[in-house]
């Protein structure tokens, strides 16, 4: 889960569009949760089979 700072806050209340906050939230950390799936297989936490099912 991510927090919402300022900087989020801020291009959320100005509307911007869906590539901008995507951008402004990657920049702040966010990943993909396609990005910690690969990344808890590759530290052994899960299979790349459990990770296909889910």
């Amino acid at each position: 889960m991510m927090q919402i700072g300022p900087e989020l806050r801020s291009a959320i209340t100005a509307h911007s569009d869906a590539d901008t906050l995507l951008g402004e939230a990657r920049h702040l950390g966010m990943r993909t949760l396609r990005e910690s799936g690969l990344e808890k297989i590759r530290s052994g936490l899960t299979s790349l089979d459990d990770f296909v099912k889910n």
